[in-house]
């Protein structure tokens, strides 16, 4: 647990607790932190709600409680007493209520990420106040009612996600005019009869053009699939597509387990067959072929119809041998006779996404998969299948087969036949080409240490513009030599007149490792 005592560290500037195994409850003595600039507490097992306290915190520019258990609503005074915000991410909790009207006083807001929560109600209108927005991610809620025709005010709007809620009307044909729209993803909504869904991705680099609406053709749903089912058409014209069992080159499950169905009416959905159908085992996978580089979200359509308790059946969810969710109870979580729909995100570097369900009580189970293509891998070969093509090193690099996904990994080592490198051992990739001016990537990567029993392990960019030279170096992570550690951060390329370098580097000191599945994708 996060101890309380940490309100007694009156002068912190900096927090960062992100990716361990922190569990409870924030304290509320974190508002006792009245310098504090920045808060990371991302990626732990963090329970309860937001404390009211932290709204105390008027300094505060950065804040990053993702990928927790967080519940209850945001404090109703949260945005009126954090003046100075820029970036709040949310994302990946269980966080209810609405969203509030004094979400319009938070001017200084530029990054807003509240995917997958429980988020109700409408929009508000308020929202277009933010004139400093650059990212807005509301998707994965329960939002309703019209899209605002007050985004048109937000000129500096890059990223616009609004997908999987429940939004009706037409979209507002004023978003065609905000300058700096790059990416529009409204799928999976109720908005008009005229509307082909789902509209993902609208990709808008280069030479500005007007929006327009991807048919429901488009590659971004790469699977839709009727776990236990035959061929179903649901309610807005998509196919889902028959279960079937996997062979090399396709897709399916790898083990049969059993499959069931029932008639019992599903609440929560306008597509009761989608869930009235299951395949259920102590343990089974999906695995999916011939996919491209690059960022997935991933689906996953549960309801109960078995049990009418708790503690009757828990799951674990795991994506690309990433442990997604830990113990999941859906009778706890919805009830019985209920759709729930998971969503997760991975990147796949090998061909092949791999979705594990894995029993702790019970048999696990699943009624649908979905998955849709987000964007692409800018890095050449991070997962290692073609040896160390694109990469190169300041020592020894060769091919493993000691691999976190995929069949190969590439391990970096003292090598006896080159001269020491005063940088220490690092592998590195040139970037110039692949990265666009003005996007944030998302850089991550899986690191394990060869001997050494623990060290610092870090992602670096060398930038070398108009400006002169940079290193910007990544959040650090403890790595070590008995266990995959996934290491993640964000890199904004802000480039000052002409870019004549970029370089991404991974490595520290002398310290050997393994590295697998690389990647920087566009947040």
């Amino acid at each position: 647990q996060i101890p309380s005592e940490i309100g007694n560290l009156s002068n912190l500037l900096h927090l960062d607790l992100s990716t361990n195994l922190h569990h409870g409850s924030i304290p509320s003595e974190i508002g006792l932190l009245t310098n504090i600039e920045t808060i990371h507490l991302g990626s732990n097992e963090l329970t309860g709600s937001i404390p009211s306290e932290i709204t105390m915190l008027t300094k505060l520019t950065y804040l990053d409680l993702s990928d927790n258990h967080l519940t209850g609503m945001i404090p109703s005074s949260f945005f009126e007493h954090l003046p100075n915000m820029k970036y709040l991410n949310l994302q990946d909790n269980i966080i209810s209520g609405t969203l509030s009207t004094s979400l319009g006083n938070a001017l200084s807001l530029e990054h807003i990420f509240l995917f997958n929560n429980k988020l109700e109600g409408t929009i508000p209108h308020e929202i277009g106040m933010l004139t400093n927005l650059v990212y807005l991610g509301l998707g994965t809620n329960s939002l309703t009612n019209t899209i605002p025709t007050s985004l048109c005010n937000l000129s500096n709007l890059e990223w616009l996600h609004l997908n999987d809620n429940f939004l009706t009307g037409s979209i507002p044909t004023s978003l065609e005019t905000l300058p700096m729209l790059k990416w529009l993803c409204l799928s999976n909504n109720a908005l008009g009869k005229n509307i082909s869904l789902p509209v993902c991705q609208l990709e808008l680099f280069g030479k500005r053009k007007p929006l327009s609406i991807e048919s429901s053709s488009s590659s971004s749903t790469i699977h839709k699939v009727n776990v236990g089912g035959s061929l179903y058409v649901d309610t807005y014209s998509n196919r889902w597509s028959a279960d079937q069992f996997y062979s090399v080159g396709s897709w399916g499950y790898d083990y049969a387990g059993e499959t069931t169905s029932t008639t019992n009416p599903i609440s929560n959905t306008d597509d009761d067959a989608l869930y009235q159908t299951d395949r259920s085992s102590p343990s089974f996978e999906y695995k999916f072929d011939n996919l491209s580089d690059g960022k997935y979200q991933v689906n996953v359509l549960l309801a109960e119809v078995h049990f009418t308790e708790s503690n009757m059946r828990k799951m674990n969810i795991i994506v690309e041998g990433e442990l997604m969710l830990f113990d999941y109870d859906i009778y706890m979580d919805g009830g019985q006779n209920s759709a729930k729909l998971l969503s997760f995100y991975t990147n796949v570097l090998d061909s092949q996404l791999n979705i594990l369900l894995q029993a702790m009580v019970g048999d696990a189970k699943v009624c649908a998969l979905e998955v849709i293509w987000l964007s692409k891998n800018v890095v050449t070969n991070g997962g290692f299948e073609k040896g160390t093509v694109g990469w190169s090193y300041s020592r020894n690099l060769e091919q493993s087969i000691l691999k976190k996904n995929g069949i190969y990994s590439v391990l970096v080592q003292e090598g006896h036949d080159l001269l020491k490198n005063s940088l220490g051992i690092f592998i590195f990739q040139d970037m110039m080409g692949k990265m666009e001016n003005g996007l944030v990537y998302e850089i991550s990567g899986w690191v394990k240490l060869k001997r050494a029993s623990s060290a610092l392990f870090y992602f670096e960019v060398e930038q070398i513009d108009g400006a002169g030279r940079k290193h910007v170096s990544m959040r650090p992570v403890i790595a070590v030599n008995h266990a995959w550690v996934k290491v993640v951060d964000s890199f904004f390329l802000n480039v000052t007149g002409s870019l004549d370098k970029l370089i991404l580097r991974a490595g520290q000191n002398d310290v050997e490792f393994y590295l697998d599945d690389v990647s920087a994708v566009p947040k």
